[in-house]
């Protein structure tokens, strides 16, 4: 929702009944499926603000990605932000005290396997197709990933870790799936285009 709200204030996106519809409805899939963690979410005020705070600074840089120069290859784009984030927490992990805690004989080899797994595919590759889709198509689209995250996450907890898989899953599935088709239908809407007449 940030995302089309500041895309549209930016002249880059066109809130319409279908893509607007889309969003308030993967919104509602997203909220079924996490029914069970919501009510037992213990958050403090200050760490909500913060996910909204955090949530409106992505979209901020999701729409002004496109405008900025950036390099060419989509690895060198997804590097950029990756290394400044990464310099971002290395610099809290300092000041908060983590590597005197941190105890290196007790790290398992399933644990650096499981890291090796997210900086190259949950990091690497999918961070650099974000970026290679920002720069194709519409940020309100790519966006719709966001939805889809929750669900894949569930299916994968169902699959490998026996978790679960109710009639709640179900229906937020087929909701999420029907969010993103509304979505994708309103980005390939034509935006009219006024007309002019010329008085000689």
């Amino acid at each position: 929702m940030w995302i089309l709200l500041i895309g549209s204030a930016m002249g880059q996106e066109r809130i319409n009944g279908l893509n607007g519809a889309g969003l308030l409805l993967g919104l509602v899939g997203v909220a079924v499926l996490s029914a069970p963690a919501l009510g037992s979410m213990t958050t403090t005020t200050w760490a909500t603000i913060g996910v909204l705070l955090s949530s409106v600074s992505w979209a901020f840089g999701v729409c002004l990605s496109p405008r900025i120069r950036l390099p060419e290859g989509g690895m060198e784009r997804a590097a950029l932000p990756m290394l400044c984030g990464g310099l971002m927490l290395i610099i809290a992990a300092g000041i908060t005290g983590e590597f005197e805690s941190l105890h290196w004989q007790d790290v398992s080899m399933k644990s650096i396997l499981g890291l090796v797994y997210l900086l190259s595919f949950g990091s690497l590759i999918a961070f650099a197709a974000y970026i290679w889709l920002l720069q194709r198509v519409s940020p309100t689209l790519v966006a719709t990933h966001s939805f889809v995250n929750p669900l894949v996450a569930v299916l994968v907890g169902w699959w490998w870790a026996s978790e679960p898989l109710n009639w709640r899953v179900i229906v937020a599935t087929a909701v999420i799936f029907a969010a993103i088709v509304l979505v994708q239908r309103g980005e390939q809407r034509p935006v009219p285009t006024p007309e002019y007449t010329e008085t000689l």
